[in-house]
């Protein structure tokens, strides 16, 4: 949507199984899914998945932050 697509969202649980039943729209447009979602699919009979690769950016004030986290609990 931040995009400018039109979307249905369908939510799926976080830990669910994603099972045909879940990819089942009355359309034939493709369905869009993370990469971290797309591991939970198990043999589903579809060619209208596209999987989105994901990325973080993670400012320096954060990085910092959790560097010296860990220097503490490492030590």
């Amino acid at each position: 949507e931040e995009f400018g697509f039109v979307a249905t969202v369908k939510s799926i649980g976080d830990h669910k199984k994603i099972t045909d039943d879940d990819t089942i729209f009355n359309d034939d447009l493709p369905i869009l899914i993370t990469e971290k979602d797309a591991i939970k699919i198990d043999k589903l009979d579809t060619n209208k998945i596209w999987i989105l690769e994901t990325y973080v950016d993670l400012n320096s004030e954060f990085i910092n932050s959790l560097l010296r986290k860990l220097k503490i609990f490492l030590n």
